[in-house]
């Protein structure tokens, strides 16, 4: 494979990897705008239906009804909050997120050896780009 056609082939999977990250944006972004409109009809639902609920504050007497209640609701919302994350498209965020990082560094070392070797002008070689595009696709690969 000579330098031209490795150089190529890297540029095209660091749009590829342009793509994915873009894709994962878009799934951050609808998961927040989810869990903001979920606590945004919570808070409109308690302020009509129970607005002395901000002042009161029984949730904290131990041994309350309001407080086993209260526990109950966060329990709930913790459990919604998982099914959330299993059914967006964008689940595993995290781990998500890490793999990215660890193939958008990937990318830049390839960037950067390929064009330290076209630059360099001396002992360019193509084993020294397939090498690079080896531990791009090692990166990739990580999912």
């Amino acid at each position: 494979m000579g330098i031209d056609v490795a150089y190529s082939v890297a540029l095209k999977k660091i749009a590829n990897l342009e793509a994915e990250v873009e894709r994962l944006k878009a799934a951050c972004a609808e998961m927040h705008n989810k869990i903001e409109r979920r606590c945004a009809g919570t808070l409109e639902f308690l302020k009509s239906d129970y607005p002395w609920i901000f002042q009161d504050q029984r949730h904290l007497d131990a041994g309350s009804e309001e407080r086993g209640y209260w526990h109950y609701g966060y329990l709930s919302a913790l459990q919604d909050t998982e099914k959330l994350k299993e059914s967006n498209p964008g689940a595993s965020l995290l781990a998500e997120l890490t793999r990215l990082r660890e193939v958008e560094k990937a990318g830049d070392e390839i960037r950067n050896h390929l064009a330290g070797m076209i630059v360099g002008g001396s002992g360019i070689r193509a084993d020294q780009a397939r090498e690079a595009l080896a531990a791009y696709e090692a990166a990739k690969g990580a999912k």
